[in-house]
């Protein structure tokens, strides 16, 4: 089921016109000489040539596709965390920026300010759907809440960083709150402050220090080794964001991918510019690809030395590819129908059998790290309940199973320091830096009715036009809420909405219902609200409410809240879309 954030970023990541293939875009972080397209035929191996190769007459595609699934991974990490600030490092042209920017659908968090009800969810015929207030607040704490990673992201300061000026100068565009940036059809309730620079790994950036989160989608297989050994120790040891979150090729997956013509493999298989290895990467700008092991044991080192803890996932598994979903997964072709073209992987468990579970078997790793505070308890996320701190203590022994990196990065170029006792702060930062270029600041300002919502009896006058133009006499507090018009005059603010049916029903003809669980549905759509006065129009033609609505809204001074008399009363279109599926 999509969230409402998910439907409204569609139209800001395609108003960038930037769109990755099923490998990776070049990041502009670093460069180098475009490399000459490997021949599937030169890859062969006369070894294999007795086994069949399956004969294959479709192009199995991603859907959502892989760039965008990865995208949307990042934000609901940032949603876990509730984080308010966060650098995108190597920004290009703004994608991902534009997400971030996306506006919160609402301030507050519902249903959060009414306590869950002890009470089973079972309710008798009796109390299921009433008109009390006590019945009100009963069916309010019983709706299902929803998960951390679905609810609105709430950020108030976003960076981008990147090498190339023309880069920065596109994100600047796409970010421009007078030039539309960020969904400029949605109201936004916060302000947000954009900013842009122009600089590499190698320069520290004051600016950054106390930043919640960082992220780096797609950006360390671009990474020469001077850089790549400097990530860690730049981005965990000196900044130490609470949240860092890193997502890669999993170079294992590259032999499954289906070449849909002649070109589509000339354009995705590049030998390893660094010549370390063999391999056959999915980018000619690539300098390294991990495969699972080698990602986890270097995530995993770099987190013990900076004391963070990290976690695995990824988007776009294999049997999200082929469409094969359940065992014995027989849509998926084995052996994998693009060997040939890479023999380094060979080698490799998951070329010579089938991965045993295919839906955790991805096409993008992603690791995410998250801080430890040394003698803190630590919150979950938004948690109020504190939960200590598991011992974590990496050992030396350990360290040294993870060498399988080793294999891609060339002899004496060491991945991060071994040390695990840091300096501090100020000792950390680099002493012959060159500093950051600032290029570009927007701040996004909030709706002038932010957090200024109308009065009870006016919400509600409000909230009666709305059934009558969808004549209805029953809808979801999504539906309701899906109209810019009562967001607006909400002033962004759901609570003020419920709290005028509770307040201002003294004739009972508001009913609320939560919806249980095993319906499917979580916060807003899991709570119907009928208007039982509601009267169906019998014919067409202008609403009794519209005018009644318009003269009720111009009070004495004709312009409360600060906005034209006529801002936001014509009928607003709902903003629902359909549904996608959105990899997790």
């Amino acid at each position: 089921m999509a969230t409402n954030d998910e439907e409204r970023t569609r139209s800001a990541v395609t108003q960038s016109g930037t769109a990755e293939s099923n490998g990776a875009a070049p990041s502009s972080l670093s460069t180098s000489p475009t490399q000459t397209p490997i021949a599937p035929a030169l890859c062969s191996s006369s070894a294999d040539s007795s086994i069949p190769r399956p004969q294959l007459d479709l192009h199995p595609v991603f859907h959502p596709p892989l760039w965008l699934a990865r995208r949307t991974a990042c934000i609901r990490a940032l949603k876990r965390e509730g984080v308010r600030s966060v650098v995108d490092i190597g920004c290009g042209e703004g994608a991902v920026l534009q997400m971030l920017i996306s506006p919160a659908y609402h301030l507050d968090s519902f249903p959060d300010l009414y306590a869950p009800d002890p009470v089973s969810h079972s309710l008798s015929s009796e109390s299921r759907f009433s008109s009390s207030r006590e019945a009100k607040l009963e069916q309010l704490r019983r709706v299902p809440r929803l998960n951390p990673e679905e609810e609105e992201l709430h950020l108030r300061r976003v960076i981008g960083v990147d090498i190339l000026r023309s880069s920065l100068q596109q994100a600047a565009r796409v970010t421009d709150p007078e030039a539309g940036g960020a969904s400029p059809h949605a109201s936004r309730w916060e302000e947000c402050r954009v900013e842009l620079y122009e600089g590499g790994l190698e320069s520290y950036n004051q600016v950054f220090e106390g930043v919640e989160a960082m992220i780096a989608t797609e950006v360390i297989e671009h990474l020469p080794p001077h850089l790549f050994d400097k990530f860690a120790k730049t981005i965990l040891g000196m900044y130490q964001p609470r949240l860092v979150v890193v997502t890669t090729p999993n170079h294992e997956f590259n032999p499954y991918f289906i070449a849909t013509s002649k070109s589509d493999e000339d354009s995705n298989r590049f030998p390893d510019p660094t010549g370390r290895t063999n391999r056959v990467f999915r980018d000619d700008d690539h300098q390294l690809e991990f495969t699972i092991d080698e990602f986890q044991s270097w995530a995993k080192k770099v987190a013990a030395e900076n004391d963070y803890r990290v976690t695995f996932t990824g988007v776009g598994s294999l049997s999200h590819y082929y469409g094969s979903h359940a065992p014995p997964y027989t849509g998926i072709p084995f052996p994998p129908p693009s060997l040939d073209a890479h023999p380094a992987c060979r080698k490799f468990a998951s070329s010579k059998s089938l991965p045993s579970d295919p839906s955790t078997f991805f096409a993008t790793q992603i690791a995410i790290f998250t801080r430890i505070f040394p003698n803190e308890v630590e919150r979950s996320p938004r948690s109020h309940k504190p939960q200590p701190l598991p011992f974590f203590s990496p050992t030396t022994e350990s360290i040294v199973e993870m060498a399988p990196v080793a294999a891609i990065v060339p002899s004496g170029v060491a991945l991060s320091s071994s040390s695990t006792t840091r300096p501090g702060l100020t000792a950390r930062r680099p002493t012959l830096t060159t500093p950051h270029i600032h290029v570009q600041t927007h701040t996004h300002r909030p709706h002038p009715s932010a957090s200024e919502p109308l009065g009870s009896e006016k919400l509600i006058k409000s909230l009666k036009k709305r059934f009558d133009e969808r004549q209805s006499s029953r809808l979801s507090l999504a539906q309701i809420w899906s109209n810019d018009e009562m967001r607006i005059n909400c002033g962004g603010i759901v609570g003020s909405l419920i709290d005028a049916l509770l307040e201002k029903d003294e004739e009972g003809e508001w009913e609320l219902e939560a919806l249980v669980e095993e319906e499917g549905v979580r916060g807003l759509e899991a709570l119907m609200v009928e208007w039982k006065g509601f009267v169906e129009r019998k014919e067409e033609g202008e609403s009794v409410w519209d005018r009644a609505y318009i003269e009720e809204m111009e009070v004495e001074d004709g312009h409360e809240q600060g906005f034209d008399e006529d801002d936001g009363l014509e009928d607003s279109s709902d903003e629902e879309g359909p549904d996608l599926e959105w990899e997790q």
